[in-house]
């Protein structure tokens, strides 16, 4: 029974806690992104000073905004495996509807700063999208490492799968699983 208990709570944490850890750092690269955009802002324009008022409902909107478009698009749900062009397309959407969001707090709340503001936006949508992009092919890159380094102590043949399909990866998952080949 208490290995029962256990199992089961071992497979809701591999299932659903990694998401949720994929999720925060989603977010917090997000706003981080924003963060820095904002503080380039200031530092390089001189047409954009902005308050400190201006600078909470920036990171607020970018933490909101990230927020809901990561829950909505799910995006925390595809890593550890291939990524397609789809995967990388959500991304995108989280990230320009995080910039619509941020966009319209900074237009409700009356603090219009010029064409510099859609500047940010776009400087904003362009670092957040790649750095994610980064940070998962990271995730990916170090998720295959520590696999590798799982079964190296197993003698198997190495062997290289060059294609773009979905054949290619149905094999390469079978080759995965396989006792003789890495």
């Amino acid at each position: 029974m208490l290995s029962r208990i256990s199992r089961s709570l071992n497979d809701f944490f591999r299932q659903y806690v990694n998401s949720w850890v994929i999720f925060a750092i989603d977010t917090a690269v997000s706003v981080v992104s924003s963060i820095v955009i904002l503080a380039m802002l200031n530092y390089f324009s001189s047409s954009f000073s902005s308050d400190l008022g201006f600078a909470i409902l920036w990171v607020a909107a970018s933490f909101v905004g990230s927020f809901i478009m990561f829950t909505v698009l799910r995006c925390h749900h595809i890593v550890i495996r291939h990524s397609t062009l789809k995967d990388v397309f959500k991304i995108g959407l989280a990230i320009l509807g995080k910039a619509a969001i941020m966009g319209i707090a900074v237009v409700i709340s009356r603090k219009w700063y010029s064409n510099t503001l859609l500047l940010a936006l776009f400087l904003d949508f362009v670092l957040s999208f790649c750095v994610l992009i980064i940070v998962r092919s990271t995730m990916v890159m170090a998720y295959d490492a520590l696999q590798h380094n799982l079964k190296e102590g197993r003698n198997r043949m190495r062997i290289f799968v060059y294609g773009t399909g979905d054949k290619s990866v149905a094999m390469v998952t079978r080759l995965a699983n396989s006792t003789h080949y890495n």
